[in-house]
C-alpha cells in the first residue's frame, strides 16, 4: 500500500513541477486546547527540511468573531511562492460575561505558535524565527503579541504587520460620532477585553485609563521593538484613523524602524487605493523575503 501511495504521489510531483506549480504540505485544523477555537492550520513547503521562517496570520473580528481560514489563502502562499512555513491562528473570543479576555488571546496566540513549532518538527522543519500580522482585531493581537510578548515567544519575532488595526484604546475618538458601532457597544467590548467594567461614565478614570492601555499595543513600544508596517484607511469607521497615527508616532518616537502606507480614500475594507495597497504587500513581500528567508 506505502509503494503505491508513493508511486502516484511521485506522478503528483512530476506534473506539479512540470506545470510550474510547487507542492507543498497542508495540515489544517490541528487542535492545540479544549475550545473549538484553539485550532491552528499549516503549510510547509513540500521537501523542506532543516531550519525555516515562519509567517503567521490572525484573523479579525472584532474579538468576538471571525475565522482562521479568513487567512488560508495566504498562508498557502507562504509555503509555495515564498519557501517559507505558513500559519494561520485560531483563539478563543469575547462573549458577553465570558472567561476570555486579552490575556486569554494573548495565551492561545503563544500556544498555537509552540504547536505549529511542534508539527513542524515532526515533518523535520526547525522553525528558527517568525513574522506575524493580522487584519483588524488580528492586527491589534499581533502587534500586542509581537511588542509585549517578545520576550515569550519560543523563536525570535523577526516583523509585525496590521491592516487597519487597532492600537490605542484610550484615543477619544472610538466614541466618536464617525464610527459605526454605538457608544455602548464600545464600551461593552472593551470591558469584556480588559476584564474591567468600563462604562461610558467611569471611561476617564485611572482605573479605566490604566486598564485599557494594558491591552494598547502602543503601551509596549520600546527602541527595541521590531519592525512594523502599518496599513491604515484615512475614512476607516471602524477603528479610527487616529490609532495609525498613534502608532506611527511612538514607533517614531522609540526610532523603530517602520513604514506606514495610508489609503486616503479607503475604509476599514482597504480596497479604495489599490496602488497603495499594491505598495503595502510588496514592502510585506520583501519583509517576508529580508527577514524570513
Amino acid at each position: 500500500m506505502q509503494k503505491i501511495i508513493a508511486f502516484f504521489m511521485a506522478i503528483i510531483m512530476f506534473f506539479a513541477q512540470l506545470f510550474g506549480i510547487k507542492p507543498i504540505k497542508k495540515f489544517q485544523n490541528i487542535s492545540y486546547g479544549a475550545d473549538k477555537n484553539q485550532s491552528i492550520s499549516l503549510t510547509i513547503p513540500y521537501n523542506a527540511k532543516g531550519d525555516y521562517g515562519m509567517m503567521v496570520f490572525i484573523h479579525g473580528g472584532g474579538w468576538t468573531g471571525g475565522n482562521k481560514e479568513e487567512y488560508w489563502g495566504m498562508t498557502k502562499a507562504a509555503a509555495q511562492d515564498y519557501g517559507i512555513v505558513g500559519l494561520t491562528i485560531g483563539y478563543r473570543l469575547l462573549t458577553e460575561g465570558g472567561d476570555v479576555d486579552f490575556n486569554t488571546m494573548m495565551s492561545d496566540i503563544q500556544k498555537a505558535i509552540e504547536k505549529a513549532i511542534e508539527k513542524s518538527a515532526q515533518e523535520g522543519v526547525n522553525i528558527t524565527k517568525i513574522g506575524i500580522g493580522g487584519y483588524s482585531a488580528g492586527g491589534h493581537l499581533s502587534l500586542s503579541y509581537a511588542y509585549k510578548c517578545v520576550d515569550e515567544c519560543p523563536v525570535p519575532i523577526k516583523f509585525v504587520f496590521t491592516d487597519a488595526g487597532p492600537t490605542d484604546m484610550n484615543d477619544p475618538n472610538w466614541l466618536g460620532d464617525d464610527i459605526v458601532f454605538s457608544q455602548d457597544y464600545v464600551v461593552a467590548v472593551v470591558s469584556e477585553l480588559t476584564n474591567t467594567n468600563i462604562t461610558l461614565e467611569n471611561k476617564d478614570s485611572e482605573e479605566s485609563k490604566a486598564a485599557l492601555a494594558a491591552v494598547s499595543p502602543i503601551s509596549y513600544i520600546t527602541p527595541s521593538s521590531v519592525p512594523t508596517i502599518i496599513v491604515h484607511g484615512k475614512k476607516d469607521n471602524v477603528v479610527p484613523f487616529s490609532n495609525a497615527e498613534s502608532l506611527d508616532e511612538a514607533l517614531t518616537f522609540n526610532g523603530v524602524q517602520h513604514e506606514f502606507f495610508i489609503l486616503e480614500k479607503s475604509d476599514h475594507g482597504l480596497s479604495n487605493d489599490p496602488e497603495i495597497r499594491n505598495a503595502a504587500t510588496q514592502k510585506l513581500e520583501n519583509y517576508v523575503n529580508t527577514y524570513l528567508k
